[in-house]
């Protein structure tokens, strides 16, 4: 398994000054892929991935390239089960993350969307809200719990392996042979002996002690 990468979905993403940031205070390398229209980056941590237009062409660079691990930063559900499906770790730009258990449900939820949209084609909606800071702040958030995700184990934060944990310290050796056996015997006799004064003890206590006979002494004169 190789180092931690984050790949991001760059056409329309809203979030990329926030990836650069998280990325640049963890050191993990970003793919930003996308049809054009980006610049390049100055950070040595950014990489701008290019490909050619067309339908899909982005999503699928993304879907071979990204391996376990990786983290997808994408608002598109079929390519976000495509990640999840090939292990990546994927975070919407409302910092949602999109995993096994809750794939299905943001596929179903996605296919009826596409169906009300073809049955009313010319119902007018309001559009998607506003992108706001609390929306960029949970993203942030979701970013580090996707990375933590991935770094976990034996991974450090880069998925650099870390130092194995130190074995756990030797017991002391104990004895054997004769002194082992010498010990044990003395460690007998004494207990036979604490018995036997013991037992002593208890037979003194229980035998009955002799009554001795009275014998009045001399009447004493009176004066």
């Amino acid at each position: 398994m190789g180092p931690v990468t984050i790949w991001v979905d760059g056409d329309a993403c809203p979030v990329k000054a926030e990836v650069e940031q998280v990325a640049s205070r963890l050191k993990v390398p970003v793919k930003i892929v996308c049809n054009g229209g980006l610049r390049p980056s100055a950070n040595p941590l950014i990489e701008v991935v290019y490909v050619s237009e067309g339908l899909d062409v982005a999503d699928d660079f993304i879907a071979e390239n990204a391996g376990r691990g990786d983290v997808v930063i994408t608002a598109d559900i079929p390519l976000a089960a495509r990640c999840v499906e090939a292990g990546a770790l994927v975070v919407k730009p409302d910092g949602e993350r999109l995993t096994e258990r809750n794939m299905g449900s943001a596929l179903a939820t996605r296919d009826l969307m596409t169906d009300l949209r073809a049955a009313n084609p010319l119902k007018q909606g309001g559009g998607a809200r506003p992108f706001s800071k609390a929306d960029r702040a949970r993203f942030t958030d979701g970013l580090d719990r996707a990375l933590r995700a991935a770094g976990g184990g034996s991974r450090g934060w880069c998925g650099a392996r870390a130092p194995p944990p130190p074995p756990p310290p030797a017991r002391p050796a104990r004895a054997c042979g004769p002194e082992r056996s010498e010990c044990r015997q003395l460690s007998v006799r004494t207990k036979r002996e604490n018995m036997g004064v013991g037992n002593r003890s208890c037979l003194l206590n229980s035998m009955p002690r002799p009554t001795l006979p009275f014998s009045p002494g001399p009447p004493t004169p009176r004066s």
